[in-house]
């Protein structure tokens, strides 16, 4: 590796339209609602982020205030690249279409940072197991029962819990990204070209992020050949979610193993389940009544115990959030050759430090401190 990325002075660089549609996507806001709030016209929003015209100075100062990004970001160079191929969204029925537009501007800078640090390091190659699934919309149950096994036998996991599943992927060259906070969709995972990507939802608890990874696991591997169209039709929408579900369920609960520890409804008994297997109770019950070895009335009765917990369930404030480290561990080796410095990352990608912190795992301080150091010298008596 070699070679040092030299960011260009503000000077030789001019504003960069489609950056003002990242920016304003990324905030959930149309162009109409960007132009009432700087107190424009809608056409002169659409007018900049066509290239037609630039904004004056001062507009742009005032497009940095209003969308909380940094100048540098408008007049970056590069633009972020296109997501190809469908963005699975989980939750996306409750998420809004302004959030799924913004998660996917998200998405877009992970590709970004990813395109960029391949240009100096290989990443860990992908390792998916190739199931050939002819149609996905045909796959029933046990298929997919069939798959989530395949799948651990592929990767030799046995069947037992895994306790780290982000690092797990990782290593299978899986990238795995966090959201910055207030964002409103708990995952979603695309490709980036041939790099399969998982943006996950810091605040949520540890099970439920662990849970939200399988699924988005299994859209990479059952649903690849899916149109972004499909997400207009309800019906093949909640089919893909349905299927992805179920195969979360079978990958981190298999039937063999999870079958044979099961043996009582019990909250009690069932909180010891979950802090083996690291998944949420109503997850467990899900998984024990579809193995039919809890009933229907028993299924019902858990859930009625967990009602006092609502978002929260027993053992959810101990079980620790695992943190991807694949970008983290890429970029400091980057630092430590002194190829793309991370005290010029802020520079380089133009992103604000919050998003660019939550992407890459580093911490503010690590992404804005000064390598410099002051000499001193000491006068002569």
């Amino acid at each position: 590796m070699n070679g040092k990325i030299i960011s260009p002075s503000f000077s030789e660089r001019s504003f960069n339209p489609s950056r003002l549609s990242e920016a304003r996507e990324a905030k959930g806001l149309t162009m109409a609602d960007l132009a009432r709030v700087l107190g424009i016209s809608r056409q002169a929003i659409s007018s900049f982020e066509k290239g037609i015209k630039a904004p004056s100075h001062e507009t742009l100062m005032d497009i940095t205030k209003v969308l909380g990004f940094p100048e540098r970001f408008f007049i970056s160079s590069q633009s972020s690249p296109e997501i190809e191929g469908a963005v699975h969204f989980r939750s996306r029925s409750t998420a809004t279409k302004k959030a799924r537009m913004s998660g996917r501007v998200r998405g877009r800078w992970v590709s970004l940072i990813l395109q960029e640090c391949s240009k100096y390091a290989q990443l860990p190659q992908v390792s998916l197991p190739d199931l050939d699934i002819a149609d996905f919309e045909l796959l029933e149950k046990a298929d997919i029962e069939e798959i989530a096994t395949k799948v651990r036998r592929f990767w030799q996991l046995g069947d037992g819990p895994i306790l780290n599943l982000t690092k797990l992927l990782e290593n299978k060259g899986i990238v795995i990204s966090h959201l910055s906070s207030g964002e409103k969709v708990d995952a979603f995972s695309f490709w980036e070209r041939d790099r399969p990507v998982v943006i996950l939802d810091r605040s949520k608890t540890a099970v439920r992020m662990r849970f939200s990874l399988a699924h988005e696991l299994g859209h990479l591997i059952m649903h690849r050949t899916v149109e972004d169209s499909y997400l207009d039709d309800k019906q093949l929408f909640d089919l893909v979610e349905s299927q992805a579900d179920y195969f979360a369920s079978c990958f981190l609960l298999p039937s063999g193993t999870f079958g044979r520890e099961y043996y009582s409804p019990n909250i009690s008994a069932l909180e010891k389940l979950k802090e083996r297997w690291l998944v949420s109770i109503g997850a467990i019950t899900m998984r024990a009544h579809d193995l039919n070895i809890m009933s229907d009335n028993q299924k019902v009765y858990v859930f009625r115990q967990l009602a006092p917990f609502r978002r929260k369930e027993p053992l959810d404030d101990i079980i620790p959030k695992e943190s991807p480290q694949l970008l983290n561990t890429l970029l400091k080796l980057l630092d430590t050759h002194s190829i793309l410095k991370i005290t010029d990352l802020i520079d380089v990608f133009g992103l604000p430090t919050s998003d660019l912190s939550a992407i890459t795992q580093l911490t503010a301080d690590e992404l804005t401190q000064s390598d410099n150091v002051i000499s001193f010298v000491l006068k002569n008596k």
